[in-house]
C-alpha cells in the first residue's frame, strides 16, 4: 500500500521536492500508520513499535520534518485519545527518537548524495534505527505480563524486523524515485526537444520568409531547378518571363523544356544547362533571344548544399535595351571605321599623287630652291603617311578582345622587318605567355624602329623575360646611345619626339589596355632599355620551347 501510493504522487509535485511534496508524504505514511494500527496483532500490546516503527522514521528520511511531524502528531494523538496500550513510554521514545534520526539522515542524504551511495546511507539508517529500538525495548519493557516470557526473542525479532522493513521499503522508495527522476529528465528533455524544433522550425519559417521576399524583391527572375532540371522554386517575374502560369503542373517539366519553348536558339541553353556544366565552380552565363523578341542575359551557379551541388540556380536579367544600344554603337563604330578607312586611303592616294608632281618638278627644274622645297614637301608628306598609318593601328586599338600571346616569338616576327640593317636580334629567359592587345607586333616593331633612328650606332637588340612569383618582366634592351635623363618620362607623351611623336605614345596605350606598364630605364650613352612589367593573371608558363 505504501508503494503504491507512493508512486501515485504527481509528477508536477515530485519534480519541485517542495513543502507540497512533505505533506503528500506525511499524509501518505500517515495512512498507512493508520492501517498497520487497526491490525490486530496478537504478539504485542504495542501497535506502534509495529509497522509504525518503520513507517516513522522511513517518513522522515523521505519527506524531511514535515512528513515526520505529521505522522507523530498523529501517532501521538491516536495513542492517547484512542489509549491502545497500558504503556506509553517506549513508544513516545521510539517516536521521538525514530522521527530525529530520519530527519538526520533526510538531510545528510542530500548534503551527502555525491560522497555516499544511496545503498549506502539506507543501510547505516536503517542500521541505526534498529539500534536504537533495541535498547529503546531493552530499558523500558514495552511488554504485557503474557508477552514477558518471550522478551528474548521479541528483543531480536523486532529490530530485525525494523532493520529489514526500513531496508526493504527505502530500497523500493529509491527506485521509484529513480525512474520517476529518468521519467521527467525524459520528459524535461522531450520537451527541450520540442522547444527546439519549435524554434528551429520559427527561424526556417523565417528564413525561408526572407528568401522568398529576397528573390521577389529583385528585377531578375530566379529559377531554382534540381540536377535534373527539374523546377523546385521560382519568383513571380520568372514566371512572367517564362509564362509558368500558364504550365499548369510543372511539377513534371523540365527547365530545358520550357526554355527550349521560349527561345529561338534552345541549343546554347542545352550546353549551358548540362550536368557537366553545373558540377563547375564557375559562373556560367551567355545571352538568350527569346521568341517574345527580348534578350535576357542567363545566369546559372551550382545550388550547393553542405559542398554538395543539388541542383543549380538560374538567374535571368533582360538585357533587351542595352543589347539594341550594343548593336547600335556597332553599327555607328563600323561606318566610322569604315569612312576612316576610305578617307586615310584617298589621302594616301593624294599623297603619292603629290610625290609624284615633286618628283616632276625637280626633273623638269633643277633650280636649288625649288629643289629644297621639293624636299621639304617630302619631308610633309611623309609626316603625313606616318600620321595616317597611326590612325589605322590607333583605330584598331581595343577593338578585339586581349589573346595570349608569345613576346618572344612576336619580338623575332617584328624584327624580320629589319634585317638591311645588320642588326643582331635575341631572345632568352622564361617561356611564357602575357595577356595583350593583337596589337603587340606593334610594340615591338615601333621600339625597334625607335632604336634605328634615334640610337645611332645600333647593332645589338635584346628581349628577355623574367618571372617572379607575383609577375612577369619582359626586358628590351640595345646598345645604342640611350635616352636622356629628363625625357625618360616624356617620350611616352603623345606628339613628343624628334619624328611623329606618335610612336611611343602607341606603346604605351596598347600595353595599357591590359595594365602592362613600361618605362625606360637605360644608362644614357651606353644603350636604351624598356622594362615591361606584366601583372598577375595576364601571364602564363607555356612547356613548348621557342624555336
Amino acid at each position: 500500500m505504501l508503494i503504491l501510493l507512493y508512486d501515485l504522487i504527481p509528477d508536477r509535485i515530485y519534480i519541485q521536492k517542495k513543502i507540497q511534496y512533505s505533506v503528500y508524504v506525511g499524509l501518505i505514511f500517515t495512512f498507512v500508520a493508520l492501517s498497520g494500527i487497526l491490525i490486530p496483532w496478537n504478539e504485542t500490546a504495542h501497535p506502534t513499535m509495529g509497522i509504525n516503527g518503520i513507517v516513522l522514521p522511513l517518513s522522515g528520511i523521505v519527506g524531511g520534518p514535515v512528513s515526520a511531524g505529521i505522522i507523530a502528531c498523529f501517532l501521538v494523538f491516536f495513542r492517547y485519545i484512542f489509549d491502545m496500550g497500558p504503556d506509553s513510554t517506549a513508544d513516545l521514545i521510539l517516536m521521538v527518537i525514530s522521527a530525529i534520526i530520519g530527519i538526520v539522515f533526510f538531510y545528510l542524504k542530500k548534503r551527502q548524495s555525491v560522497l555516499y551511495s544511496s545503498t549506502l546511507i539506507l543501510v547505516s539508517f536503517s542500521l541505526f534505527v534498529s539500534v536504537v529500538s533495541f535498547f529503546v525495548l531493552q530499558f523500558f519493557h514495552p511488554y504485557g505480563p503474557e508477552i514477558e516470557p518471550l522478551r528474548s526473542e521479541l528483543l531480536i525479532q523486532i529490530p530485525l524486523i525494523i532493520f529489514l522493513g526500513l531496508f526493504i521499503l527505502g530500497s523500493v522508495i529509491n527506485l521509484i524515485d529513480r525512474k520517476k527522476t529518468s521519467e521527467l529528465e525524459l520528459l524535461s528533455y522531450k520537451d527541450h526537444l520540442e522547444e527546439l524544433v519549435e524554434l528551429r522550425t520559427i527561424e526556417l519559417q523565417n528564413m525561408s520568409a526572407l528568401q522568398q521576399a529576397t528573390i521577389e524583391s529583385t528585377a531578375d527572375g530566379v529559377i531554382v531547378v534540381d540536377l535534373l532540371g527539374k523546377i523546385q522554386n521560382y519568383n513571380r517575374v520568372a514566371a512572367h518571363i517564362l509564362h509558368l502560369d500558364n504550365e499548369g503542373g510543372i511539377d513534371d517539366i523540365g527547365i530545358w523544356e520550357i526554355l527550349s519553348r521560349n527561345t529561338e536558339y534552345p541549343v546554347q541553353m542545352n550546353v549551358l544547362l548540362s550536368p557537366v556544366s553545373l558540377s563547375e565552380e564557375q559562373l556560367l552565363s551567355t545571352d538568350l533571344l527569346f521568341k517574345s523578341g527580348k534578350v535576357y542575359e542567363i545566369y546559372v551557379t551550382p545550388h550547393k548544399v553542405h559542398d554538395k551541388t543539388i541542383g543549380s540556380v538560374i538567374n535571368l536579367r533582360e538585357i533587351t535595351e542595352r543589347k539594341n544600344y550594343e548593336d547600335r554603337l556597332k553599327l555607328v563604330n563600323q561606318k566610322l571605321l569604315l569612312l576612316s578607312g576610305i578617307t586615310r586611303h584617298d589621302i594616301v592616294n593624294q599623297l603619292t599623287a603629290l610625290r609624284l608632281y615633286g618628283d616632276m618638278i625637280r626633273h623638269v627644274n633643277t633650280v636649288p630652291l625649288i629643289t629644297e622645297y621639293a624636299e621639304k614637301m617630302d619631308q610633309i608628306m611623309d609626316t603625313m603617311q606616318q600620321q595616317a598609318e597611326f590612325t589605322s593601328d590607333y583605330q584598331d586599338l581595343g577593338l578585339y578582345a586581349p589573346v595570349w600571346q608569345s613576346p618572344s616569338e612576336t619580338f623575332i616576327n617584328a624584327s624580320l622587318s629589319f634585317t638591311k640593317h645588320q642588326i643582331s636580334f635575341s631572345t632568352d629567359g622564361d617561356n611564357v605567355e602575357i595577356l595583350v592587345d593583337r596589337l603587340l607586333d606593334r610594340v615591338f616593331y615601333n621600339l625597334i624602329d625607335n632604336s634605328i633612328r634615334h640610337g645611332s650606332h645600333v647593332s645589338i637588340i635584346r628581349l628577355s623575360v623574367s618571372l617572379s612569383s607575383s609577375s612577369v618582366l619582359i626586358m628590351y634592351e640595345d646598345n645604342g646611345s640611350g635616352i636622356a635623363p629628363e625625357e625618360k618620362e616624356l617620350i611616352f607623351q603623345k606628339g613628343f619626339g624628334k619624328n611623329t611623336g606618335f610612336g611611343m605614345f602607341l606603346i604605351h596605350e596598347i600595353l595599357s589596355m591590359t595594365s602592362i606598364t613600361i618605362r625606360e630605364t637605360g644608362l644614357y650613352g651606353i644603350g636604351a632599355r624598356f622594362e615591361m612589367s606584366i601583372p598577375e593573371g595576364k601571364f602564363r608558363m607555356v612547356s613548348e620551347s621557342i624555336t
